[in-house]
């Protein structure tokens, strides 16, 4: 995640004050707004502290499903090997899909790695795959986002 992105993020977090309010709820929606406009593999998603007030987190983008590219295999072939020469990544390592929009003409998915080189604890990497289908059949273009190698990323604190 870029720097950039991550201020803002923050600043809006800061500036929207407790967990509940819907100036907090609308600061979470425009940061993961933010995150879905740049095609991020990734989202904020609060949950319920313990300690009172609530705990944003970062959660892979999308719902577990099946690619697209599973229906075109010179895609999925196409997505693999430049996944491995990129990041060395191997297809074996994929743990799951995530789908975060299927709308003709663009596919937008999160592929999860099981990565001993990430920094997260869960040591899982995440990229967003885009995949725009061409006019006239004139094939696919395929975009790459996120860190070949992901890094832990920071949660937040809400208190009332």
């Amino acid at each position: 995640m870029n720097r950039y992105l991550l201020t803002i993020i923050l600043s809006s977090m800061i500036l929207s004050g407790c967990a509940g309010n819907p100036a907090s709820d609308a600061a979470l929606r425009s940061a993961n707004q933010a995150l879905e406009n740049q095609f991020s593999p990734l989202r904020y998603v609060s949950t319920p502290s313990d300690s009172g007030g609530s705990i944003a987190n970062v959660e892979w983008a999308g719902v577990p499903g099946q690619s697209i590219s599973e229906r075109a295999p010179q895609v999925r072939q196409d997505i693999f090997g430049a996944i491995m020469r990129n990041c060395d990544l191997q297809s074996s390592a994929l743990a799951e899909t995530r789908i975060v929009k299927h709308e003709v003409p663009t596919f937008y998915e999160v592929w999860v790695f099981n990565d001993p080189l990430s920094e997260r604890t869960d040591k899982k990497s995440g990229l967003a795959v885009v995949m725009t289908q061409l006019p006239n059949g004139g094939g696919v273009d395929i975009q790459y986002y996120g860190d070949c190698h992901s890094k832990e990323a920071p949660a937040f604190h809400f208190s009332n």
